[in-house]
């Protein structure tokens, strides 16, 4: 019974870490027949579910910090995507306008420095 909760200790570990399922199950020494039927468990399996979340947003962390890193070192798609992303606010092509009912009436979209309005309620006139 210890031989299994370190197996499925490992895999949590694993996955919380980063690493897909199989690659943790494999890793652990444990079949794929053995770790679905332990995914059964409701215990294992929030405790699986949660590794996995933990191990996304590790993934994604490294990866916004080595896109802030190409951004910094002058690399301009990169800088266009971190801005577009972190400030779409002032760096979007396309902004939206909305009326009282929070339905979205304008669209504009910039493209290489013009701005084009698209009515999306034909009462509205430009």
């Amino acid at each position: 019974m210890a031989l299994n909760t370190d197996k499925k200790n490992a895999i949590i570990e694993s996955i919380a870490n980063g690493s897909k399922n199989k690659d943790a199950y494999d890793d652990a020494g444990v079949p794929a027949r053995t770790y679905y039927n332990w995914m059964k468990e409701e215990t294992f399996r929030k405790d699986v579910l949660n590794a996995r979340s933990s191990g996304q947003n590790i993934r994604v962390h490294e990866v916004e910090d080595a896109l802030y890193k190409l951004a910094l070192s002058g690399n301009p798609t990169a800088q266009i995507f971190f801005l577009k992303n972190r400030a779409s606010a002032a760096w979007s092509d396309k902004h939206e306008l909305t009326g009282a009912s929070d339905k979205t009436i304008i669209n504009v979209v910039t493209t290489e420095n013009k701005k084009t309005a698209v009515a999306l309620d034909n009462t509205l006139r430009l």
